[in-house]
């Protein structure tokens, strides 16, 4: 299982071989592309390697994600995105730049609004209808400073 390379008007996005639902614009913006859900035990690992990406990075960085099956969670699955997102929040709250997240759906928009206002994130985050449209983001919050006392 490979991800896709997705054309946008700053180029394509490679595939980080870590994992294939995982990759990267350039060296501080990466992509996080879940095609599908199999099982718990799938997503719990993918969560593991992005903790561990996110754990191992020492400059600022943002991410591009893709909503894909995410809106067909299981209450386990959204339980698990849930528990990630705290346990990356240390990390995130010193060098994420900001979470950019995909959708065309205005019911995605509004699920994540909702998620995002009950629980807000270490970093900042758009909604955005385009991938090209969060590149601009992520670019746009790379050139902020990171405050982490202002994150918490």
């Amino acid at each position: 299982m490979q991800a896709l390379s997705q054309p946008t008007d700053h180029g394509a996005w490679r595939p980080l071989s870590i994992h294939p639902w995982l990759g990267q614009v350039d060296e501080r913006i990466f992509v996080a592309a879940v095609p599908h859900i199999d099982t718990d035990a799938q997503l719990a690992a993918y969560l593991d390697v992005v903790q561990a990406f996110t754990e191992a990075q020492k400059s600022p960085y943002a991410w591009i994600a893709k909503l894909g099956p995410l809106l067909s969670t299981t209450a386990t699955q959204r339980r698990l995105f849930a528990e990630s997102e705290k346990r990356r929040a240390p990390y995130d709250a010193k060098l994420c730049a900001g979470v950019a997240v995909v959708t065309e759906s205005p019911v995605a928009r509004g699920l994540v609004t909702a998620v995002t206002w009950l629980s807000p994130p270490a970093y900042p985050k758009r909604i955005v209808s385009s991938f090209e449209e969060g590149v601009r983001f992520a670019r746009l919050q790379l050139a902020l400073p990171i405050d982490p006392a202002d994150r918490s």
